[in-house]
């Protein structure tokens, strides 16, 4: 199975990556600086790009078989966050288009114990 990673380089994202090759997949690596791929194998391509750039995304995505994203951006109180909706819509466009059906989509929000910052009391007491 064809496969793309956006966030291949993060923590999460190199071991997306790494049990995709170890199962025989065919990965695509989805990344804004592709020399910070650390891994070489054969069934490991890249693909350089910014997930808020729909066509870069829309190339990227043609000829998969399946979509993995876990690409994120550190919490800033200052600024709103935009890059999740905004790149989720890209992907999802792009799969619509390429007619590829299978997304998965990873996040670790809500995983903390403590108080997360911009959170709110629904969030905190019911979700969590």
């Amino acid at each position: 199975m064809r496969v793309l990673v956006f966030g291949a380089t993060g923590r999460t994202g190199s071991l997306v990556v790494e049990r995709a090759l170890e199962v025989g997949h065919i990965v695509t690596a989805f990344t804004r600086n592709p020399a910070a791929v650390q891994r070489d194998h054969d069934h490991l391509q890249t693909a350089s790009g910014d997930v808020l750039d729909a066509a870069a995304v829309l190339r990227a995505v043609e000829g998969q078989d399946a979509v993995i994203s876990v690409y994120g951006v550190r919490f800033d109180p200052l600024h709103k966050i935009t890059i999740f909706s905004a790149g989720t819509r890209n992907i999802v466009q792009s799969m619509e288009h390429h007619g590829v059906q299978r997304y998965v989509g990873v996040t670790s929000g809500g995983t903390s114990e403590a108080s997360q910052p911009g959170s709110g009391l629904v969030f905190e007491w019911v979700f969590k």
